[in-house]
């Protein structure tokens, strides 16, 4: 007596099979979940692969929403402070940097800082007023930002056969 295998086609097997049937190019996983409306796994369409619906095409690079950690920072004085009986000098863009950062309140990013400021900064224009003690370092904070990854695109292979 042999025994029959049989697959089982799921209700994700056949909104992958229609979304990539009708698709014009090879999809990622993040391309058929928008065209399904589902929050389909890795795993789902591993299975669509194994029962012969799809296959695995190119990989591919794309941006994947991630988060960083950025350093934060606290203002404490906009005064001219002074390296023992030598009061620091200050330029332009920094007097311009304390003025903005006087305005936020708490603790703000390098990225907060130039909205203020509205202008673009950079560690560097902020490192001298955090050693001449204007600004201090307060923690970090996590950030949203999109981060570049490696994907696979699937293309499709055969229909669910009628039972």
């Amino acid at each position: 007596m042999s025994k029959t295998n049989t697959i089982n086609y799921t209700a994700n097997d056949r909104a992958i099979v229609e979304a990539l049937k009708g698709a014009s190019k090879p999809m990622t996983l993040a391309e058929i979940n928008e065209a399904t409306g589902l929050e389909l796994k890795p795993g789902s369409l591993s299975a669509a692969v194994k029962k012969g619906l799809i296959a695995k095409g190119n990989e591919v690079k794309v941006l994947r929403d991630s988060h960083r950690e950025v350093s934060t920072f606290t203002f404490v004085t906009a005064d001219v402070l002074k390296n023992g009986d030598k009061a620091y000098n200050y330029t332009d863009s920094e007097v311009k940097i304390l003025a903005a950062a006087a305005t936020l309140e708490g603790e703000f990013t390098l990225a907060e800082l130039s909205d203020a400021c509205g202008i673009t900064l950079k560690s560097g224009n902020i490192n001298s007023l955090v050693k001449k003690g204007n600004l201090a370092k307060a923690g970090t904070r996590k950030v949203p930002c999109k981060a570049p990854a490696k994907v696979f695109t699937y293309v499709f292979v055969a229909d669910i056969p009628e039972a």
